[in-house]
């Protein structure tokens, strides 16, 4: 179209980005701003999730290997009390800490920077992580060593952010 020297376009909210992914849209005025993390929490958290059983599976990605942890889901009552899956590598981890007391399932990803599919199941003595269709890795766990969860964060621990794409996520209690 040339234009008619009259006509013209209005364009709102054009935003530059300097990663792969859209974010979300941040309305600034003549100053820059920075905008605030996208991360879902529930809190309280009580009455669904059950810590004698359940699970979440979702298919994922990060949008770098890391080399640290890259937290995703934590379901936790405070920093020695919680159910934390992170990807770091290219294997993805579920870390269950209770008082103090850690144990962990990690199992290799085809490529962190790529779409996978994951299920974490719990309950009935074990715990089980599955990645696409590979042979999950199981953890024997008893009762008591899953703790009580009142908080429910995707995205984000503390001040450390996910830095990649959740396509679904799907949580189901009392298997």
């Amino acid at each position: 179209y040339a234009g008619d020297g009259v006509s013209g376009l209005f364009v709102f909210g054009a935003q530059a980005e300097t990663g792969k992914v859209a974010t979300s849209y941040i309305p600034t005025g003549a100053t820059t701003v920075t905008r605030a993390v996208d991360a879902v929490q529930k809190l309280p958290f009580n009455g669904f999730f059950d810590a004698l059983s359940g699970s979440v599976e979702g298919e994922v990605r990060s949008l770098y290997v890391p080399t640290s942890n890259n937290y995703m889901l934590n379901f936790y009552s405070d920093g020695s009390n919680y159910v934390s899956i992170q990807i770091v590598g290219n294997a993805m981890g579920a870390w269950i800490n209770k008082g103090g007391v850690i144990k962990s399932l990690i199992d290799n990803v085809p490529s962190a920077t790529e779409f996978f599919k994951f299920k974490l199941l719990w309950g009935h003595g074990t715990m089980s992580l599955q990645i696409n269709s590979q042979t999950p890795v199981t953890l024997a766990l008893l009762d008591a060593e899953i703790p009580t969860i009142s908080n429910f964060k995707v995205g984000f621990w503390s001040s450390t952010l996910f830095n990649g794409e959740i396509k679904y996520l799907i949580l189901d209690k009392n298997l």
